[in-house]
């Protein structure tokens, strides 16, 4: 709509004489994600329904406003009841039109509250700053917020002192969403209540995540897997939830097939355990020669730590540790004692392996490790053996 007015203007400037464009004065609840962030909460376009008439009844009570159109009554002004509530709650504590403790009173008023305490807390950041884009520089609050002065506080909102100003590492959704889950905010759509706001991020995310792949169901394989690795970037901007389950295929030393399984759900989540298991197929070239050596797999399971908050979908990093059991055909798989008990070649002899390494993904897709091994002595075999094993291969999200 916008485009399209400016359009129109390009193209008949004489138009402008007659359009009146209201300049906003707080941010809107649904303006992250290039706007897009209202289609997540219904009360995000309630209260921006809220704020656009507090917008028009401020440029129409203007001195510009008023030698346009004439001194008018508004029908609020007959009394704050029934739908009237929320702009009389926004005039009270930004214009100080009346009580905001009584304007604002009420349950039913809790998240719309919230919602204008996080609007006043961006104002702030922004003006205080310089960069008033998008937003009136002349409104008193802003003027206030590039002097240092303190913004009104909405009444029954919790505080959160220095917690206003948006983080240099902080996306602008992911900054809105801070302060929503800071101040209790219900996301009622995502089925949440008020003390579980700090899983919104991984709900959020959820949500867009849900959409994406909708989309790319449509797509060619090709294509689908492109627009699910962009959506994944995208929602990164909200909160990084590793993915609930990974399957990889890696080629080293040994070639690996594997999976593991996490339970990230939440926002400040700290389970960043996941459980872990892996078959090796070791002594690649016995399997696809006529080399007569014996061959040997290994079952492997453990735990793999992906700490959430030094990941993002470009590029996790983590560490696993797995313990497991080597089989070689040489002696029967581990049903009888190592022909050769003295050997210092890995998977002449079945024996067990403590494995510890570090593990990194790029994009999801490409799955990276390097893995240090100890086989220590089994049955007739006298000594301990190790390995170092780089790898690198496909892995796939789900």
């Amino acid at each position: 709509l916008v485009r399209n007015l400016l359009t129109l203007l390009e193209d008949e400037p004489a138009i402008g004489a007659r359009v009146a464009v209201p300049v906003r004065s707080l941010p809107a609840a649904g303006s992250p994600l290039a706007a897009f962030f209202g289609f997540f909460e219904e009360e995000f376009r309630r209260f921006d329904f809220q704020l656009g008439m507090y917008e028009a009844r401020r440029m129409m009570t203007s001195e510009r406003g008023a030698k346009r159109w004439g001194a008018r009554a508004f029908p609020e002004q007959e009394g704050a009841a029934g739908p009237w509530r929320p702009l009389a709650c926004l005039r009270a504590v930004v214009d100080g039109a009346g009580d905001a403790g009584a304007a604002c009173a009420g349950d039913d008023l809790a998240d719309f509250r919230v919602l204008l305490q996080v609007s006043l807390e961006r104002l702030r950041d922004r003006c205080s700053r310089g960069d008033g884009a998008g937003h009136d520089p002349d409104h008193a609050l802003c003027r206030a917020a590039r002097e240092g002065a303190t913004l009104p506080a909405v009444p029954g909102v919790r505080a959160l002192p220095g917690s206003w100003r948006q983080r240099s590492s902080e996306s602008h959704v992911a900054y809105v969403t801070r302060l929503l889950v800071g101040h209790g905010f219900c996301f009622k759509d995502h089925g949440l209540e008020s003390d579980q706001a700090k899983e919104a991020p991984a709900a959020l995310r959820r949500s867009l995540i849900a959409i994406g792949k909708t989309v790319a169901r449509k797509q060619p394989v090709a294509d689908a897997v492109i627009v699910d690795t962009l959506v994944g970037l995208g929602a990164d901007s909200i909160v990084y939830v590793p993915p609930r389950n990974s399957l990889w295929l890696s080629f080293g030393r040994d070639v690996e097939l594997g999976m593991s399984h996490g339970f990230f759900d939440a926002f400040e989540e700290v389970r960043w355990f996941r459980l872990h298991g892996a078959a090796q197929l070791n002594r690649l070239g016995q399997a696809i020669s006529s080399d007569p050596g014996p061959l040997s797999v290994t079952l492997l399971a453990g735990a793999e730590l992906l700490p959430p908050r030094i990941s993002t979908t470009r590029f996790q990093v983590g560490a696993l540790l797995r313990a497991g059991f080597q089989l070689a055909s040489n002696d029967g798989f581990g049903g009888r004692s190592c022909p050769e008990p003295d050997t210092d070649t890995l998977g002449v002899c079945s024996r067990p392996v403590l494995q510890v390494g570090a593990v990194g993904a790029l994009f999801e897709r490409v799955r990276l490790h390097f893995i240090g091994a100890w086989y220590p002595p089994w049955r007739n075999t006298r000594r301990p053996l190790w390995a170092l094993s780089p790898a690198a291969g496909l892995e796939w999200t789900f």
